[in-house]
């Protein structure tokens, strides 16, 4: 008499059970990654941002509109960002054997995944560098200027 009869549902979910879990893990790691990138580029533009305030400062004094120093530290931002997203393209591409064969429906040259990657980090960094990027843009010019 065999002992190890079971529900065929029970059988695939105990053959799915290693690639939920590193599915789950993938994402949670994912967020993480993207919550810690988003904090590092705040992070860095904030602080950029509040060393260059008598910069900005000039600038609306000699006449840059508001929406000028908005694009320039967003320009800023995303430089960084730009550079950030090809060092990990390449990174990426130097690891993909080792994912390909844990990650379903995931080739080695799967641009739509790395699109999206690149996407998500773009928007993170938009998300993040906002509010230095207003705040550049309300800085008062005679405030700035004064010296301390």
């Amino acid at each position: 008499m065999p002992y190890d009869i079971e529900p065929f549902a029970a059988s695939v979910d105990r053959a799915l059970a290693e690639p939920r879990v590193l599915a789950r893990l993938s994402v949670v790691f994912a967020l993480v990654a993207a919550v810690l990138a988003g904090i590092g580029i705040y992070g860095m533009m904030a602080c950029a941002v509040g060393e260059r305030m008598r910069e900005f400062g000039i600038r609306l004094a000699l006449g840059a509109g508001a929406e000028r120093l908005l694009s320039l530290v967003l320009r800023s931002a995303f430089a960084v960002t730009g550079a950030g997203v090809a060092i990990g393209i390449a990174a990426a591409a130097a690891v993909t054997r080792v994912f390909e064969s844990r990650l379903y429906g995931v080739t080695r040259h799967d641009p739509a995944s790395v699109a999206a990657g690149c996407a998500a980090l773009l928007l993170v960094a938009l998300a993040a560098s906002v509010l230095p990027a207003l705040r550049a843009s309300r800085v008062d010019p005679v405030r700035s200027l004064r010296v301390d």
